[in-house]
């Protein structure tokens, strides 16, 4: 093994590797270095969540890496957002 990151829930998820990292969306949005494990970006909570209690980000995160937009859903609606240095 490489490396292992405790801190990463990744239960039950589609993970996607883009460059060198690896995106997925369990409850919130992640992101974390392939090389390293290191957690590089982590958000808990949909945008929509005040307004829809059950919004989360689910399922599979798609990236653009030329446009640096990722693609993700909260099961309310679909969403792209810059990436994130």
């Amino acid at each position: 093994m490489s490396w292992k990151n405790e801190d990463a829930s990744s239960c039950c998820v589609t993970m996607r590797l883009y460059g060198d990292r690896i995106y997925y969306a369990n409850s919130g949005l992640y992101i974390v270095d392939a090389r390293t494990g290191e957690m590089l970006y982590e958000d808990l909570e949909s945008p929509n969540k005040e307004a829809y209690p059950g919004a989360e980000f689910k399922n599979t995160v798609a990236v653009d890496l030329e446009q640096k937009i990722m693609y993700a859903t909260d099961g309310y609606f679909v969403m792209a957002m810059e990436l994130p240095e």
